[in-house]
């Protein structure tokens, strides 16, 4: 007689494994060897059935496969201003699923997310049925909320600070480093902002953390 027995597997590296059993659909009963499955490995692994003495059975070997898991990330996100526009985000392999808050397909929007620190989870599954799931943090700050007071004026030969904190009361500008401009574009500083002796506009950028 041969022992009948359905195929078992494939199975995914780390999966709980099925039981080998130790009755045949046929009725005859016996042991394996190995005793158990093995996914910690991945191989294809031949296990033989024995039948018990006395059913005039023969042995029957049946190779079980262990798939591997696909390797997954996330390539890194930079910190996000809660006013910046929404992000692109990449998983590897590609054709996976991002969640997390924020998330819409493979787009990280920082405003529906909200200030703080944010995990997002992109899971993907291979060819074989194998599932794996990487995370990465994005960290959204808030945007420094600054208020400016022109200075009064004054007369020459006198200079006006515009770093002067008194300029900025009222601000949200806990953590927050500020630098100064002659233009809007932030693109030519001013050497001596303590010391302002032309009168003008002038521009203070806040930058917060991130």
């Amino acid at each position: 007689l041969t022992p009948i027995f359905a195929d078992l597997g494939p199975f995914c590296r780390y999966d709980d494994a099925a039981i080998l059993p130790t009755v045949s659909d046929n009725g005859i009963t016996g042991s394996w060897n190995p005793a158990t499955i093995d996914t910690d490995v991945v191989a294809t692994t031949p296990y033989t059935f024995t039948p018990d003495d006395g059913q005039c059975a023969i042995e029957i070997p049946m190779a079980i496969t262990v798939e591997a898991l696909p390797t997954v990330w996330i390539s890194a996100i930079d910190p996000l201003c809660f006013n910046d526009d929404p992000i692109v985000m990449t998983g590897i392999p590609f054709g996976g699923t991002f969640s997390g808050p924020g998330v819409t397909g493979s787009i990280f929007d920082p405003q529906i997310a909200g200030v703080g620190t944010h995990v997002i989870t992109y899971v993907y599954t291979n060819a074989s049925g194998c599932t794996k799931s990487n995370t990465e943090t994005i960290e959204v700050y808030p945007v420094p909320v600054l208020l400016i007071t022109n200075p009064a004026a004054v007369c020459q030969p006198a200079t006006i600070d515009i770093t002067n904190p008194a300029l900025r009361a009222g601000s949200d500008i806990t953590g927050i480093t500020f630098s100064y401009w002659q233009d809007k574009e932030a693109t030519i500083a001013i050497d001596k902002p303590k010391e302002i002796a032309v009168g003008g506009t002038y521009y203070i950028m806040a930058m917060g953390a991130g």
